[in-house]
């Protein structure tokens, strides 16, 4: 009985020690995961970040794709009349400064 009685201390001592090292284990695993959580909110905003930067920067291309057609076709549209000192060359450069002064 008593051999019984050390047999069932000996098993309780050591599914206590066992139960500290899961909570140990969880805990670490806890704050693992908090980091990593952390990690890829810092890591999805600097993306939202860039996401807007690169949206700007797509619209800005946009307008000044858009501007570029305009003064083409201004310079398309004008007739050459080269003895008016000027003609589509002229044009074009007036087309431009419009739709830059625009931007």
């Amino acid at each position: 009985l008593v051999e019984h009685n050390n047999q069932i201390m000996e098993l309780q001592r050591l599914w206590e020690s066992s139960k500290s090292d899961e909570e140990i284990v969880v805990l670490s695993l806890g704050n693992d995961l908090q980091l990593d959580v952390v990690r890829l909110a810092e890591e999805a905003e600097l993306l939202r970040v860039q996401l807007d930067a690169a949206r700007k920067e797509a619209e800005a291309q946009r307008k000044r794709t858009a501007a570029i057609e305009a003064t083409a076709a201004t310079v398309m549209s004008t007739p050459f009349m080269p003895q008016c000192g000027g003609g589509a060359a002229a044009a074009a450069h007036t087309a431009a400064d419009e739709n830059t002064e625009r931007e």
